[in-house]
C-alpha cells in the first residue's frame, strides 16, 4: 500500500519529537516517550523478564554533545538525523 503524504508528514513530525531515553544498563534508543521505548526495547531484546518503566530514563543532556560509537557523531547528531524511533547506541560504544 502506498504511503500518502500525510503519513510522511506524520513521521518527520514524529521524529522532531525523539528524545533519547536508556534502557537497562547499556542501551539508548531514539522515542517519543517511555512507552514507546519500552515497546521497542523488549521487541528488539526480548528480555525475560521483560523491561519496565523502572528501566527506562530520558538521557540527561550533559551527555548529548559527546560523540557515540565508530561514527564520531554526538547524540545529538544522531538523534536529528532519525526519521523515526529507534536504536540509537550503547553506552558501551
Amino acid at each position: 500500500m502506498p504511503r500518502h503524504s500525510g503519513d510522511r508528514n506524520m513521521t518527520m513530525n514524529q521524529a522532531k519529537h525523539l528524545k533519547p531515553f536508556t534502557v537497562g544498563n547499556e542501551d539508548i534508543f531514539a522515542a517519543t516517550d517511555e512507552a514507546q521505548v519500552l515497546e521497542l526495547a523488549n521487541v528488539l531484546f526480548k528480555t525475560t523478564p521483560p523491561y519496565g518503566l523502572d528501566d527506562v530514563e530520558q538521557v540527561a543532556d550533559r551527555f548529548l554533545n559527546r560523540p557515540w560509537g565508530s561514527t564520531g557523531k554526538t547524540l545529538q547528531e544522531q538523534l536529528a538525523a532519525r526519521t523515526e524511533s529507534g536504536y540509537l547506541a550503547g553506552w558501551q560504544d
